[in-house]
């Protein structure tokens, strides 16, 4: 099943308008889960979970919905790994650290509406079941009683209700530890207008902060995306780029990950993406659905 845009604003109606009540679902609880039985990291105490649904969403629907969770740590930690499972129908679950209060059910909202790039932003959880594992030295400090803010996408493709969620785990290290705290960039090429019919080609490069460790990134398009890739410029007109992520399912790019690489003072990334539009109208950049968007994001240890 395809699956909408990341960054679609709300369209159509929460199930609440379709005759289904978000609320009837029980609130979405911060449970601890424990240190996974397989981890190899033996810097995490224990792992905690939030949860936003599952709403019970009609055939068609699609929206954006957003709820803040206490995640119940009772003294202040350090991240040291993001998990996430979504289940079918669910296209994204943004999870930011924020100090909002925990509200009890899921309410519309915009995209990013717990935060851009800089604000504490866990993860961009696309697919079914992802982790990101920060590297040795690396994690992202949080208070006890941390507020997660969850925004989730989701949209009902099929002709059957579906009970629509997602769940993000902390696995979580002492706060007493040593770790240089992560950062995200987020970026891309917003000069994006495609005639119907035809294919298009758009390629764009964009800074890290020089000194800063890469270790994770992938691409995004929506549906007439069918090629995208990340590569590492290490120069201007390096002959060589080294590629960090190529992609052609645009509904589930991976996250890439890899030993972090030194991003030096004329290092690039770049970005690529394919399109072929088969509709009948023009595409343009936007955050619909029927429109298109190619961006990047980028997690790395500042120096």
């Amino acid at each position: 099943m395809r699956r909408a845009a990341l960054l679609a604003t709300l369209v159509g109606c929460l199930a609440a308008a379709c005759g289904d009540d978000p609320s009837a679902t029980p609130a979405p609880d911060a449970g601890v889960d424990g240190p996974p039985a397989d981890a190899a990291d033996q810097t995490v105490v224990e792992s905690r979970s939030v949860q936003i649904g599952p709403l019970a969403i009609a055939p068609g629907q699609e929206a954006t919905v957003c709820l803040v969770v206490d995640l119940g740590n009772a003294v202040p930690r350090m991240v040291r790994a993001v998990r996430s499972s979504l289940t079918d129908g669910t296209h994204h679950v943004i999870a930011t650290l924020t100090t909002e209060a925990p509200t009890a059910t899921p309410t519309p909202c915009g995209a990013f509406a717990g935060g851009g790039p800089g604000s504490g932003i866990l993860t961009i959880a696309q697919q079914p079941s992802a982790v990101l594992a920060y590297p040795d030295g690396a994690g992202l400090p949080i208070t006890a009683h941390q507020g997660v803010h969850l925004e989730m996408h989701y949209l009902n493709a099929s002709d059957q209700p579906l009970a629509i969620g997602g769940t993000v785990t902390l696995d979580l290290a002492d706060a007493s530890a040593a770790l240089a705290p992560v950062a995200l960039t987020f970026t891309g090429n917003s000069a994006i207008s495609i005639p119907p019919h035809t294919t298009a080609h758009l390629t764009s490069e964009h800074a890290l902060p020089a000194g800063t460790r890469l270790f994770a990134t992938t691409a995004h398009t929506h549906q007439w995306g069918r090629h995208a890739t990340v590569e590492l410029l290490r120069s201007a007109g390096d002959p060589s780029p080294l590629v960090l992520h190529d992609s052609t399912d645009w509904a589930d790019r991976p996250l890439d990950q890899f030993a972090p690489i030194a991003i030096g003072p004329d290092a690039r990334l770049r970005l690529t993406c394919d399109f072929d539009n088969q509709s009948n109208q023009t595409v343009n950049f936007g955050l619909s659905a029927e429109d298109e968007m190619c961006f990047l994001w980028a997690h790395h240890v500042p120096q």
